[in-house]
């Protein structure tokens, strides 16, 4: 683990974990928290009103999308885990030999995803 000079948010080594918290910028109202643990990056947050989550990802030729909310690149998958409605899209955007694609997560008030590689 890495020594911290200086640090933004809130640093457990007890929990392993690093806590990023900012404002939003869009009409500066609601709020992001970014917890890293070891296990997962956990996403929360708070908006007035009805927002989309844009999550932008690499997939290879090999890659798959699954179920939804799995992109498994050879013996590694990234979950991504929400209660709220998930959508992938393909773009024509690339980076080297990958394409982007966006995931979109739909949420009104409040949201919290995980994402977890297993």
């Amino acid at each position: 683990m890495a020594n911290f000079a200086s640090q933004v948010g809130a640093y457990s080594k007890r929990k392993k974990a690093v806590v990023f918290g900012s404002p939003l910028f869009v009409f500066y109202t609601g709020s992001k928290t970014i917890l890293f643990a070891s296990d997962a990056i956990t996403v929360s947050v708070n908006y007035p009103g009805a927002f989309i989550e844009v999550l932008p990802l690499l997939k290879g030729e090999m890659d798959r999308i699954k179920n939804g909310a799995v992109l498994t690149r050879g013996d590694v998958s990234l979950h991504i885990e929400t209660e709220h409605a998930l959508t992938f899209s393909e773009t024509d955007f690339k980076s080297g030999d990958r394409q982007v694609v966006t995931a979109y997560i739909n949420a009104e008030n409040t949201l919290t995803y995980c994402l977890a590689f297993r």
